[in-house]
């Protein structure tokens, strides 16, 4: 019997995703299951990935209301109404990753991995097995 392969993916973004997705990762491995943990933008796209953390970080030091407004409006209007071009960026790369990796499932511990897994779900008969 083949073993399953298991896609955890993930971002650096705030405080404990990626050690959320290693915690899912330790609950699945076994003798049937790989588990791989990413944390996607560091991964696909490194250097546009520091460049974006440093803003990130910049902004919850020196404005963090900045962030915090941003954040409570997204509680009740969707990331999908905001026209994220990164996640555009990320699109065929992710694609191509899916392709590569080819896993059996796919777990999100951060809201951008999971908007552009569900777009591209909603585009790509790949991801619907």
């Amino acid at each position: 019997m083949a073993r399953k392969k298991v896609l955890v993916l993930s971002e650096a973004f705030g405080a404990g995703h990626t050690s959320a997705g290693k915690a899912v990762a330790e609950i699945l491995k076994s003798d049937d299951v790989d588990v791989k943990v990413l944390e996607l933008g560091k991964y696909l796209h490194p250097l546009w990935f520091d460049a974006i953390i440093s803003v990130y970080v910049k902004t919850i030091e020196f404005r963090p209301e900045w962030w915090g407004k941003l954040y409570y409006y997204h509680q009740n209007h969707p990331l999908r109404s905001v026209p994220f071009f990164l996640h555009r960026l990320f699109y065929h790369d992710v694609f191509q990753l899916l392709i590569s990796e080819n896993p059996d499932l796919i777990i999100c511990t951060h809201p951008f991995p999971a908007m552009v897994i569900s777009r591209l779900k909603k585009k790509e008969d790949i991801l619907c097995r």
